[in-house]
């Protein structure tokens, strides 16, 4: 979704041909790399990004963005770096999981159905239909069977989910973790049940990948 938009400014130019950009190799398990393209985007070029969805709540969400790099910006023109940090940081969406009580099983913070299930405290069915109508954005990776083995589990087929999916996940349900975390980012905006209209969708979609980068 973010590769798309920027393409889309790119042809409008609202944003230079030439942006700087990384691809970095992200583990996804013992034995797999995921390759993740990571664009260093200006101030500036961040917000013509952010601008570019729309919809009723993902406008209010927008500013909610803005206000904080704003607020962050200032702390720095202050000179408190650590406030600046702290404030950075806490948009660092693995980490905020793991300080709500997420549990990860797998190495590289990679998590099983399970992990999910007991973490979100949610029914096996109700991640499963959920999973099942975002499986275009969700992908579970399979684990093989030697690293099954490494792990000292006795299943024969274990799917893994990425930090970037589980995230997603807890950030799209409507469950009392997801509810966290959306207010953890938004402040009290972010307890108000998220719609489902097509192009809320897609701002969970691209909010969900900007938090994973950052």
């Amino acid at each position: 979704m973010v590769n798309q938009n920027i393409l889309k400014l790119q042809k409008e130019g609202y944003l230079s041909d030439h942006l700087l950009k990384v691809k970095q190799m992200v583990e996804i398990g013992s034995s797999a790399r995921r390759a993740k393209i990571i664009y260093a985007l200006t101030r500036h070029q961040m917000y013509h990004l952010i601008m570019d969805f729309f919809g009723t709540q993902a406008r209010i969400k927008k500013h909610s963005i803005v206000i904080r790099l704003e607020s962050v910006e200032v702390d720095i023109l202050k000179g408190d770096y650590v406030k600046a940090r702290e404030k950075a940081c806490s948009w660092d969406g693995t980490q905020l999981l793991k300080d709500l009580g997420f549990q990860y099983s797998l190495p590289g913070q990679m998590a099983t159905k399970q992990d999910i299930i007991q973490s979100m405290d949610i029914p096996e069915s109700t991640l499963n239909t959920f999973l099942r109508r975002h499986s275009d954005q969700i992908k579970p990776v399979r684990l093989n069977k030697a690293t099954i083995q490494s792990l000292g589990i006795k299943a024969n087929r274990l799917n893994a989910y990425a930090p970037e999916d589980v995230f997603k996940i807890v950030f799209w349900m409507d469950s009392t973790m997801g509810i966290q975390v959306r207010k953890k980012i938004f402040g009290d905006i972010g307890i108000e049940e998220i719609p489902v209209i097509r192009h809320e969708t897609e701002w969970k979609s691209f909010l969900s990948k900007v938090f994973a980068g950052v």
